[in-house]
């Protein structure tokens, strides 16, 4: 997901395994295991938090509360990243299959009601993750 170019003043570099990410880049993560996978996406939500922008995590494997938790022991203030609106948690099942199929526009439709809404919660980024 891209930020909208009236916020291309707005930006917030994120590391990941050394490369620099920023607004607008999509990058794919191979990874060998639940703990490989964990070593790579928790520090990322955790600096995206950090840099005070919007996170948005769909979990394909594992349930929210578990990825909350690693984020709590991470030093993460979860509740307070909830309230504000700056981190969603979400089954994949939630995100992709909400009606018990998948559907492209559904899932497009989704992913834009998440981005206004960080919008409106006032994070000029959004940092989208997926597993």
């Amino acid at each position: 997901m891209t930020t909208h170019p009236d916020l291309a003043d707005r930006y917030a570099d994120l590391l990941l395994g050394g490369m620099l990410m920023r607004p607008g880049d999509h990058v794919g993560v191979f990874y060998r295991g639940e703990d490989e996978r964990d070593a790579i996406v928790v520090p990322v939500i955790v600096s995206a938090l950090a840099a005070d922008c919007a996170v948005v995590y769909v979990c394909d494997r594992s349930e929210p509360e578990e990825v909350t938790g690693q984020l709590q022991a991470a030093g993460v203030d979860v509740e307070t990243a909830l309230r504000r609106g700056q981190l969603q948690v979400l089954g994949g099942a939630h995100a992709y299959v909400a009606a018990g199929n998948f559907e492209p526009q559904r899932t497009v439709d989704f992913y834009r009601g998440i981005a206004e809404d960080s919008r409106v919660h006032g994070f000029g980024v959004l940092c989208v993750l997926g597993r």
